[in-house]
């Protein structure tokens, strides 16, 4: 028979739940309190921007982007340097300042002496400042000096003038030319239909024409055109280098009109010639005719 169970002993009731005791406030310190946004004009940031950097002493100011430099006006002092180069005698003058003012490109030709420190000096009183970037080829004999005397008033290229189209160059430039090899011209027609007059002065004190010739008769170029005077063709077999040897001169005049109504000889005097050159541009001027010229040096020397 089981056991019965035990008698539970007396109990004490149970007692009521005591009711909540109020809440201790938290003291939070000042410093890891959010700090109160503070009163600002500025609009507010919008979402997802990154905020401005900050200092000690608060944020930093965008710096205003910089502001470029103003542009010098070169064209007074370039119009000075313009004129002043075109009156001195024996030269051939171009180039142009930098966008700065800063340097200033010289080219063209010049008699070596007096003439070239003319150019020199006439830079340092207007320009003494500037870099000089001397890309001018001088020459010794003085014959030629008549020559760039001739044709300077109508150059085809100025001190900061803008590119006239026209200009005659070698095949290439700067290098001597050698016996027996081909003299060649290349030649650019300015922006209207030419006739050309392309002489070559020795330094003897001759000048044989290049174009027209018998070998190359005279022709109209059309405008904006390459050629090349010289060229092998039918039964001419080109001009070879020969002596004498030495610093020579090609000048070359682009004109709507003939300058000359009858050939000239092949060779002649060269003084005599450039006097009767000098006419011919004026008069063609005179007509109210468009006339541009250029000119270079050839060095030709004995080789195998």
């Amino acid at each position: 028979v089981p056991a019965e169970p035990a008698t539970p002993a007396a109990q004490a009731p149970p007692m009521e739940p005591a009711p909540p005791a109020p809440a201790t406030p938290v003291t939070v310190p000042d410093q890891a309190k959010p700090a109160a946004p503070a009163a600002s004009s500025e609009p507010a940031a919008p979402r997802g921007a990154a905020p401005p950097a900050a200092t000690g002493a608060g944020t930093v100011p965008r710096e205003p982007p910089a502001t470029p430099l103003p542009v010098p006006d070169l064209a007074p002092l370039q119009l000075r340097i313009a004129e002043a180069l075109a009156a001195m005698p024996c030269t051939l003058i171009s180039g142009q300042f930098d966008d700065r003012g800063n340097g200033v490109l010289l080219r063209g030709l010049t008699g070596a002496g007096q003439a070239q420190s003319g150019i020199r000096q006439t830079l340092g009183r207007l320009a003494p400042a500037a870099a000089l970037d001397w890309q001018v080829v001088s020459f010794e004999n003085p014959g030629y000096c008549g020559a760039l005397d001739a044709i300077r008033p109508v150059a085809a290229r100025n001190f900061g003038g803008s590119d006239s189209g026209f200009a005659i160059a070698l095949p290439h430039p700067g290098a001597a030319l050698r016996s027996r090899e081909l003299l060649k011209l290349r030649v650019t027609t300015p922006p209207f239909a030419t006739w050309l007059q392309v002489d070559y002065l020795q330094h003897d004190g001759k000048v044989w024409h290049m174009h027209p010739s018998d070998d190359e008769p005279a022709r109209q170029f059309p405008p904006d055109a390459h050629a090349v005077i010289g060229e092998p063709h039918g039964g001419f077999g080109g001009w070879e280098v020969g002596e004498p040897y030495g610093r020579d001169m090609i000048i070359a005049v682009a004109s709507t009109v003939r300058l000359f109504a009858k050939p000239r000889p092949v060779e002649e005097d060269a003084a005599s010639y450039l006097a009767a050159l000098q006419d011919a541009i004026a008069a063609a001027g005179k007509r109210g005719q468009r006339v541009l010229a250029d000119a270079l040096v050839v060095d030709t020397v004995k080789g195998p």
